[in-house]
């Protein structure tokens, strides 16, 4: 089997050379065939396993209460009641005023101005609503549109 030499060198550790180590492979080879040939052969069944997932399914099952199953719907509007409630009562209305007659180019056009001076005012943060109005007269620009920025309009 194995001699006095290549044992030595196995227990110091050294390093082998192919044909010791190939010596090695086949004494080992020849020790284990025996006991693997005499271990009794056990045919696969997988029947205890299929049990056990069974039982392990219909543990694992949560009990759910019926209540939990009302608690939904009724969650769901009650938010969506509370976010209409709070778009729709904040919600101011701007007063309209009705213009007819010769006045209505420069009505337009001072609201336009008026619109402007509130986004200027309110910059990109505020809505129409929430700027406060210029104190003060509008400037008439007449017939004279230069003032005005043709991409506002």
């Amino acid at each position: 089997m194995l001699d006095k030499n290549l044992l030595s060198k196995l227990q110091r550790e050294e390093r082998l050379t192919s044909l010791e180590a190939e010596r090695l492979d086949q004494a080992l080879e020849a020790q284990a065939n025996p006991m693997l040939q005499a271990l009794p052969e056990d045919t696969v069944s997988l029947s205890w396993r299929s049990a056990l997932n069974e039982r392990l399914l219909e543990q694992s099952r949560p009990v759910r209460s019926p209540m939990l199953g009302l608690w939904r719907p009724v969650l769901g509007l009650g938010l969506a009641g509370a976010l209409a409630f709070a778009f729709l009562i904040n919600r101011r209305q701007d007063e309209v005023r009705v213009v007819s007659g010769p006045n209505l180019e420069a009505t337009l056009i001072q609201e336009h101005i008026r619109t402007d001076q509130y986004l200027q005012i309110a910059g990109a943060g505020l809505a129409a609503h929430e700027a406060r109005p210029v104190v003060g007269p509008v400037r008439d620009v007449g017939n004279d549109l230069q003032d005005l920025d043709y991409l506002t309009l």
